[in-house]
């Protein structure tokens, strides 16, 4: 009797690590997911103290009306054709860098990765300053030159050319690196016998990319056909929506439906998961595999003239994407006045002033803002490296049973839409008797579970190439898991660990959808007040707020990379 009870203790130490791990993602994850899917089938919302609704099927036969209809319609075409711009830039700037011999690389570089320190919120601001139809300053300044043609960003086209261009380096990111490891034998080999470049890319480089292009094209649609800010700002005015605003809309308007918003949150839920599924399928069918054990040196390939043009439609994409947009918001900011009818209104120097960044720099709701956007994103950083450290190390070096559905529960955040998180974590801890809604901590909890995917797999990559023999050795000697994990482990990783809760805390910075249901007066972080900036039509403040907002980015952008080296190596 005492050896079974023994036994059983052992094995109950041994799986504690997985049953507390997965107690933590049942909470952040799996709850909120349940309590909006259940929510999707009442006839009223959960609210405290009250008893729950009625199981109905209304909500969902609503999906069928002419407004939902539209908002997916949209969605698709938006998700689709921004994701096609985003796969071309980025995989353009990708290939110029790792395989041509254009000149100044370290610019192509500069390129595919500086428009991730500019938001989505502060992009589509700017872009509403820099083409608006009306009052539009590149407007002005083709009608002051006799260009009849007219640019609107309020518009589906203007929608999907912001996503092409601020997406992108997620395509640059992901395809740079599978050109890195790709051996090139297979192009030279096409090439020597006779191939011309443009069909040893169409025939050779493009379907031994196939994984990494995938992985772009699947992570840009999820992103695109959850964002928020984009659409609510350029698309609502104008009468477009897609299913993220129909959902904010639906539980924000005058007469909310929190119940058709929830299914249409679990309707885009579903369809990213198919999305999610297709991928794999695809991916698990074919072998894409070009590195073996045989050395080799990727080689540059030579673009003749064409060099100079690479360059130059390098450094434009620079100006589009980073160079026009912050001189729009800085133009606004420094007016008095907002109206420009020329492009001597533009350079007038007399009507530029400072003031307003005087008194914003004056008010105690920017400090608010600034005080709640560094703790949440320090806290998602600290506390979700934490966790997604011990989910990577559990996973990847132990042999614990069940350790694999951790896994699968870490990276189902990545077919969760933003809002849909928000969504969840509102209706879940407005019921439970913990007080955390209301409070900093429920931003960190929703915007560790909103970037729970990209930590696990952040930390994944390093742990998964430090081998076991390492560990092992420290076992034999009587060191406990724990210790090695402290001793051996983590230092080796710590640079991978230091790079990837670095990227949490500037997508946390950065996060406005996943906290614009949760906030309140005393939580409201830089982005939700740039937001309602904008809602007030306090367009001097708004400018204002973003340039500070993307200076505080690119300030922590630069520390990281002076204090872990990154973009180095």
């Amino acid at each position: 009797m005492a050896v079974n009870l023994t036994a059983h203790t052992a094995r109950a130490k041994r799986i504690s690590p997985v049953v507390i791990l997965g107690a933590i993602l049942a909470i952040i994850v799996i709850l909120p997911v349940g309590i909006l899917i259940l929510t999707s089938f009442l006839d009223s919302p959960p609210r405290p103290g009250s008893p729950l609704g009625n199981l109905t099927l209304e909500n969902y036969r609503a999906l069928w009306g002419r407004g939902t209809a539209n908002a997916a319609l949209n969605t698709l075409i938006a998700s689709t054709f921004g994701c096609l711009g985003a796969l071309i830039i980025g995989g353009t700037l990708a290939w110029l860098a790792a395989r041509t011999d254009t000149p100044a690389p370290w610019l192509i570089h500069l390129a595919g990765f500086m428009p991730l320190f500019i938001s989505l919120l502060v992009a589509a601001l700017a872009w509403s300053l820099l083409a608006s139809p009306q009052a539009g300053y590149l407007n002005t300044i083709l009608s002051d030159l006799g260009i009849d043609w007219n640019l609107n960003v309020y518009s589906l086209p203007g929608m999907i050319g912001i996503f092409a261009l601020y997406y992108s380096p997620y395509a640059y990111i992901l395809i740079s690196s599978g050109l890195t490891v790709m051996n090139p034998e297979m192009e030279e080999s096409a090439q020597v016998h006779g191939a011309k470049r443009f069909l040893v890319l169409r025939k050779v480089t493009f379907p031994l990319l196939t994984p990494a292009i995938i992985a772009a094209a699947l992570l840009i649609f999820v992103l695109i056909a959850e964002n928020f800010d984009v659409v609510q700002i350029l698309g609502v005015p104008n009468g477009t929506e897609t299913l993220s605003t129909r959902i904010y809309n639906l539980t924000v308007s005058y007469r909310p439906n929190h119940n058709q918003a929830a299914a249409v949150g679990a309707t885009l839920m579903a369809v990213v998961f198919v999305v999610v599924f297709f991928q794999n399928r695809v991916l698990k069918r074919n072998d894409f595999a070009t590195v073996t054990g045989k050395g080799y040196r990727p080689r540059k390939q030579s673009l003749g003239k064409w060099r100079w043009l690479a360059l130059a439609g390098t450094i434009l994409y620079l100006l589009v994407a980073v160079v026009l947009p912050m001189l729009a918001l800085l133009q606004s900011a420094l007016r008095e006045s907002q109206y420009v009818g020329s492009i001597a209104d533009m350079v007038d120097l007399s009507v530029l002033t400072t003031a307003q960044f005087e008194r914003m720099l004056a008010r105690d709701t920017f400090y608010l803002g600034l005080r709640n956007s560094m703790i949440v994103s320090f806290g998602a950083a600290t506390l979700g490296g934490l966790l997604f450290f011990a989910i990577a190390f559990v996973v990847n070096k132990t042999n614990i049973p069940g350790r694999h559905l951790l896994s699968y529960v870490a990276v189902m955040p990545l077919a969760i839409p933003a809002l849909v998180v928000g969504l969840g974590f509102l209706w879940t801890w407005t019921r439970s008797p913990i007080p955390l809604y209301g409070t900093v901590f429920i931003l960190i909890l929703a915007s560790i579970t909103r970037f729970l995917p990209q930590g696990y797999q952040g930390m994944s990559a390093g742990l998964s190439q430090i081998g076991r023999d390492l560990e092992d050795s420290a076992y034999v000697h009587g060191a406990t898991r724990a210790r090695a994990a402290r001793s051996i482990t983590l230092p080796l990783v710590r640079t991978g660990v230091g790079a990837t809760m670095f990227l949490i805390f500037i997508l946390a910075f950065r996060e406005l959808s996943t906290t614009l249901l949760l906030f309140t007066t005393k939580t409201q972080t830089l982005s939700i007040l740039i937001y309602h900036q904008w809602d007030n039509g306090s367009w001097q403040s708004v400018s204002c707020l973003a340039l500070i907002f993307s200076g505080v980015l690119l300030i922590v952008g630069l520390l990281g990379r002076a204090l872990l080296g990154l973009g180095k190596t």
